[in-house]
C-alpha cells in the first residue's frame, strides 16, 4: 500500500482535528448561528469532510475494503505502522465531537434570549463525522 495516500488522509483529519478545534473554542465564547466565525468553521469543516471521504474511500479502496469503512476499519486493516496514527485521529475526533454535541446541546435545547441552534449543516455535519468515526 502507498504510504502517499494514508499521508493525505492523515494529513486531512489532522487538520480536520484544529477545525474542530477552533469551532470548540468559538463556541464556547458565543453560542449564536450568526456567528460568522463559527459558520466559516463549520464552513472549513463541510469542505475538509468532502475531501477527507474521498481520500479514505481511495484508501478503502487500496485496502481491498468495500462499501463505506469507517475509520475503525481503516485502523483495523491498515498496515502496522500506521494503525496507531490513525488510532490517535479517531480518538481525537470522537473527543471534539462529543464536545461540539455538548456545547450544542444547550443551544438545541433553548430558542429565546442570546442562545440559538446552530445551522442544520453545521448538526448534519456532526452526524457525518460520526458515521465515518465508527
Amino acid at each position: 500500500m502507498a504510504n502517499s495516500i494514508l499521508n493525505e488522509l492523515s494529513g486531512l483529519l489532522l487538520r480536520e482535528r484544529d477545525v474542530l478545534d477552533q469551532l470548540v473554542q468559538r463556541l464556547g465564547k458565543v453560542a449564536c448561528s450568526d456567528d460568522v466565525q463559527a459558520n466559516g468553521l463549520l464552513d472549513s469543516i463541510s469542505n475538509l469532510e468532502l475531501h477527507r471521504a474521498i481520500t479514505s474511500r481511495e484508501v478503502a479502496v487500496e485496502m481491498g475494503l468495500t462499501g463505506e469503512p469507517t475509520l475503525q476499519d481503516l485502523i483495523e486493516s491498515a498496515p502496522r505502522e500506521w494503525a496507531p496514527t490513525l488510532a490517535v485521529h479517531r480518538r481525537a475526533l470522537l473527543a471534539l465531537s462529543d464536545q461540539i454535541q455538548q456545547l450544542l446541546r444547550p443551544a438545541v435545547m433553548h430558542s429565546e434570549g442570546n442562545v440559538v441552534t446552530l445551522p442544520s449543516p453545521g448538526r448534519a455535519l456532526q452526524r457525518s463525522m460520526r458515521d465515518f468515526l465508527g
